[in-house]
């Protein structure tokens, strides 16, 4: 279950846009001050997108349920999404500057 923190948060729209597998039985219900999803079996490496429309949100929500084998579930903060995009964009550069190092100089060899 996902729960708004802000009492003042209106869902407008909830609908799941992806699934992985694409066969993927998920069924959403939501109100206006939350998201449920009927129990499913979800495998290793399952996912699934959903996209919502919410009014006066605020970058807060409280996520909720059981999983088989899970004792509970992580909130990753924005500040550690923030560091995994600086990790992950300087990772890129540095493959692409290789990349095109290594494409100068197979240019200049043939």
């Amino acid at each position: 279950m996902i729960t708004f923190k802000n009492s003042k948060a209106k869902l407008l729209t909830a609908e799941i846009i992806d699934t992985t597998p694409k066969d993927l039985d998920l069924i959403l219900r939501s109100t206006e001050n939350d998201i449920e999803f009927k129990p499913t079996l979800l495998n290793s490496g399952d996912s699934f997108s959903i996209k919502l429309l919410v009014d006066n949100f605020i970058m807060d929500v409280i996520l909720s349920g059981r999983i088989i084998g899970v004792n509970r579930i992580k909130e990753v903060k924005k500040r550690q999404l923030f560091y995994f995009r600086i990790v992950f964009y300087f990772c890129m550069g540095l493959i692409m500057g290789v990349l095109a190092i290594i494409g100068i100089y197979s240019f200049h060899l043939i």
